[in-house]
């Protein structure tokens, strides 16, 4: 997540060796929610962030699964 200012962040998981974009949307603010559209399974999970107004803050991101996901 970005902050202070809006920026664009992109979600993406690695999965058999290949990165895959699962979502895109703005940074704005520190509990930004970013709903994938179905459940993914992934060794890794990268968020990056660009076009930031102002000083870049990436605050700790956490996975949850959702109740639509079987949680």
């Amino acid at each position: 997540m970005l902050g202070p200012a809006p920026g664009h962040v992109t979600v993406r998981a690695r999965s058999g060796g290949t990165w895959r974009t699962l979502a895109r949307g703005t940074g704005i603010g520190h509990r930004r929610i970013l709903a994938l559209p179905r459940p993914v399974t992934a060794d890794a999970v990268r968020v990056t962030g660009q076009e930031s107004r102002g000083p870049g803050r990436v605050a700790p991101v956490t996975l949850h699964r959702g109740r639509a996901a079987g949680g």
